[in-house]
């Protein structure tokens, strides 16, 4: 198989066309074999089962019709129609005898021609009945037509022909389906065996190009990676050819491409190793190589040279420079680059010493040194000018803020000795307060009280009120009673008196013997009018009662909403107070606390004033101190003159109007001892607390 391997891609690739052609050809052969056999099939069948439909059908049709013309003929008594369906008859005749040849033609099976020869048995079975319904028909015995076409023997022998004619119909449709089975099965066995075979083809096509494209491009691939390797440096590949063709001829000269790459890395390995060991005399050995790789590597060699002379040059000034060192500038004229090499330097050199001038001035006090920035990127000269410049405004606002402090120090002191004497009144005048809201709140209270016994008491009213008019309308209801019992006696007393008129009556019919029951009644009679008379004054009486009951109820009703409205706003009126009463107190609590602050205020006052002596006296060490430096007097402002420093006292306590003396929460410290002299830490970058360094 190497043999294949080693054959140039061009035979590959023909190859692979070749054999895929040499299916393709074999799949269209078979393929038009099988559609010829199937078209054949298809022929036969047309030729012995369909076409040979067409005559029997006709025969079956011709049979039919001959059936309803004998039995219209043996119906009819019109001797012309009658021949009419005799000729009709006659046709058919013919027509079944032309079509029974050609049945007979295309009969190819044992089956077919027994049919066949079944249909023209019965035929000739039928065909003397048919003569002889038609006879006697036109001889017009039309009903022994009629009998005779009835009779059970002719109607077996129509159906007989019928039975015979369908018998070979479906012995041709069975032929016919079963060749169509066999037409179809032969289809379907052409197109399995034609996709079986291209299948075949197409499979040995696709791994004959698999295999193709496996053989040309691993080789490639593996082309590609070295030569990505390389191109990012690595050197380590290994290349094997498997084969001489195109592919392995481009491996090998890879492959003899790497070797070379590898000489030469191991030859700038020993210039790298010698450049990083310090050993800038080392040089690549160019015998190794040939042509232009030769001519690369001495390149290299003289490359070096070039480089390692002019550094060592200024190396040497650069480590006398970083010693502090100064060399002399360079005289010596160099070429290109190097010259400019040379004139850094030079400037490097000068640029060092003016820094040291520099700072020897700003070293000895002097900020008023001048630095020229020699560039954009001048870095060090720009910071250096801004510290000097700086510097120069910090030395300045220290000695403004020194001089600021000092006098602002005894204003503090001043204000602080007003501000606790301020303190001292306003703590005066809050004890007072509280002592005049402790009265009102005391009254505010007692005013709450009394409105809560005159609410109690007005509730009660309101309740003996609504008792009382109860109880009047009870004693309304009673005096209507007692009316309407009066009545009832006042009726009695009426009632009574009738009586006594009748006995007196009953007495005077009587004569003698009614004497003492007619005294008797008379005296009936006047106690009833007694009673009645007393019976009406005291209905009055009752009725007078019942009008002015009724009218002290109506007062009570109206005296009643009266009453409970007083007591709710004695209820509101108490409400209130016990507001005031709390709004008192809290008032009372607050001018106490406003007075615990007020004192608490005096007291920072006094330290403030203690903190102001020490504060001046800082404020002096920092003007003697910052004196060392000196600036341009353009950059101080007008210093203000020096305040006499006055010594703050002990203040005495606060008293109140009520001769009572205040409770102080601080005393006066005595200023503390300022620090001794030393060193200053100058911070030069700017606080936000700078421009809070003015006059007071």
């Amino acid at each position: 198989m190497q043999w294949y391997y080693n054959l140039k891609i061009a035979a590959k690739l023909l190859s692979g066309f070749i054999l895929v052609a040499i299916v393709a050809g074999v799949v269209g052969a078979i393929g038009i074999a099988k559609i010829k056999a199937i078209d054949e099939a298809d022929t036969a069948m047309y030729e012995l089962n369909t076409k040979p439909m067409g005559p029997i059908l006709a025969t079956a049709v011709a049979f039919q019709r001959i059936r309803i013309n004998y039995r219209d003929i043996a119906l009819e008594d019109n001797a012309a129609v009658k021949a009419k369906y005799a000729g009709s008859i006659k046709d058919m005749k013919k027509t079944i005898d032309e079509s029974l040849p050609e049945i007979e033609k295309s009969l190819q099976s044992e089956e077919t021609k027994k049919s066949f020869a079944e249909v023209k048995a019965s035929l000739a079975r039928f065909e003397p009945n048919l003569e002889k319904i038609v006879a006697l028909a036109m001889a017009g015995k039309n009903s022994e037509a009629v009998a005779y076409m009835r009779n059970e023997s002719v109607a077996a022998s129509a159906v007989a022909v019928d039975q015979a004619i369908q018998g070979l119909v479906d012995i041709k449709i069975n032929l016919a389906k079963k060749k169509s089975e066999e037409n179809s099965a032969a289809a379907a066995s052409a197109v399995n065996m034609t996709a079986i075979i291209l299948a075949c083809g197409m499979a040995v096509a696709i791994g004959l190009g698999i295999f193709l494209s496996r053989i040309i491009s691993r080789p490639l691939r593996d082309a590609v990676d070295v030569a990505t390797k390389l191109a990012g440096g690595d050197l380590s590949v290994s290349i094997e050819a498997a084969s001489t063709d195109e592919t392995g001829q481009l491996l090998m000269a890879m492959q003899n491409m790497v070797a070379t790459l590898k000489s030469f890395r191991e030859q700038l390995e020993v210039l790298i190793s010698a450049a990083a060991d310090g050993e800038l005399d080392r040089r690549a050995d160019a015998s190794h190589f040939s042509g232009g790789w030769q001519a690369l590597v001495q390149g290299v060699n003289d490359t070096v040279t070039n480089i390692v002379d002019p550094l060592m040059v200024t190396a040497d000034y650069v480590d006398r420079i970083s010693k502090g060192d100064m060399p002399p500038a360079i005289t010596k004229q160099s070429k290109g680059q190097y010259n400019l090499i040379t004139q850094n330097l030079n400037t490097l050199i000068e640029a060092t010493n003016s820094i040291v001038r520099a700072a020897q001035q700003v070293a000895g006090g002097d900020l008023t040194v001048s630095l020229t920035v020699r560039s954009d990127r001048d870095d060090l000269m720009k910071a250096l000018s801004a510290m000097v410049k700086k510097l120069s405004e910090v030395v300045a606002d220290v000695m403004s803020a020194a001089d600021n402090v000092a006098a602002g120090s005894q204003q503090i002191s001043a204000s602080s000795e007003e501000m606790s004497q301020g303190a001292s009144e306003q703590a005066a005048a809050a004890e007072e307060a509280s002592s005049s809201m402790e009265q009102m709140s005391s009254n505010i209270r007692q005013n709450a009280d009394n409105a809560a016994q005159t609410e109690k008491i007005a509730l009660k009213s309101a309740v003996d009120a609504k008792e009382g008019g109860s109880a009047v309308t009870e004693t309304v209801e009673a005096m209507k009673e007692i009316a309407s019992k009066i009545s009832i006696i006042e009726e009695i007393a009426r009632q009574t008196n009738l009586l006594a008129l009748n006995a007196a009556i009953e007495a005077a019919r009587a004569g003698e013997h009614g004497k003492g029951f007619a005294v008797v009644a008379a005296e009936v009679r006047k106690l009833a009018e007694r009673s009645q008379r007393a019976a009406g004054e005291i209905s009055d009486l009752s009725a007078s009662s019942v009008e002015v009951a009724e009218k002290a109820g109506e007062m009570l009703t109206r005296i009643v909403p009266d009453i409970q409205r007083t007591a709710e706003l004695v209820q509101e009126i108490s409400a209130a107070c016990k507001e005031q009463d709390t709004g008192a107190e809290q008032i009372n609590k607050a001018i106490q606390q406003l007075d615990q602050v007020i004192q608490q205020n005096a007291g920072a006052s006094e330290e403030m004033a203690s903190t102001s002596e020490e504060l001046a006296s800082q404020a002096e060490q920092l003007q003697a101190t910052i004196s060392f430096f000196r600036i341009d007097e353009r950059m101080m402002g007008a210093r203000p003159a020096e305040t006499a420093r006055r010594p703050i006292g002990r203040k005495k306590p606060a008293v109140s109007l009520s001769g009572h003396v205040l409770a102080s929460s601080y005393h006066a410290e005595s200023p503390k001892k300022a620090v001794g002299a030393g060193g200053v830490d100058l911070h030069l970058a700017s606080d936000h607390l700078d421009g809070e360094f003015d006059t007071y």
